[in-house]
C-alpha cells in the first residue's frame, strides 16, 4: 500500500494522470476525427445596394455634334433615322448685330442687313417624318 503522503490510486483520484494526457502537438499530428468543409469556390456574387433600378434614356435635346449643315440623327419622337430638315431662325448673334448696326448709324434699313444672311442666324434642326424640332444650333 501506499503511504498517506503519497498520491491515491489512479481509480480513486479525481485528476486524470499527466502521462495518459496526450500532449497538444501530438494530438495535430493526428488525422482529425471529423471531416472538414469541402471547399468549392463559387462565383463571386454581385453587390447590389438597395432594389435595382433600370435607367432610361432621357432625351435632353442636344446632340453629341451639332452643325448648322443636315446631318443624320434618330428622333427620339418618332423614332426614325433621319437626315435633318435645317431652317434658318434669328438668334442672339442676330440681335446683337442689328443693334449694333443701329447704333452705329445704319437706321434706314441696313440695320436689319444681319436678317437677311443665313450663316448670321441659329438653324433650327427638324425632322422630316414627324416635323418636330430636334434641337437648334446657336451661332452665339
Amino acid at each position: 500500500m501506499r503511504a498517506p503522503g503519497d498520491k491515491r490510486s489512479a481509480a480513486q483520484n479525481s485528476e486524470p494522470d499527466p502521462a495518459r494526457i496526450p500532449l497538444l502537438e501530438q494530438r495535430a499530428s493526428r488525422v482529425p476525427r471529423w471531416n472538414p468543409p469541402m471547399v468549392t469556390h463559387a462565383p463571386p456574387q454581385p453587390y447590389y445596394q438597395g432594389p435595382r433600378v433600370i435607367h432610361t434614356a432621357v432625351f435632353n435635346g442636344v446632340p453629341m455634334v451639332a452643325s448648322p449643315m443636315p446631318i443624320n440623327y434618330l428622333c427620339p419622337y418618332c423614332g426614325n433615322y433621319v437626315v435633318t430638315v435645317t431652317t434658318p431662325i434669328p438668334g442672339v448673334l442676330t440681335w446683337v448685330l442689328c443693334t449694333g448696326l443701329f447704333v452705329f448709324g445704319c437706321v434706314l434699313g441696313c440695320c436689319l442687313l444681319p436678317f437677311c444672311v443665313d450663316s448670321l442666324m441659329d438653324v433650327s434642326h427638324t425632322c422630316p417624318v414627324c416635323r418636330r424640332e430636334l434641337f437648334r444650333f446657336r451661332r452665339l
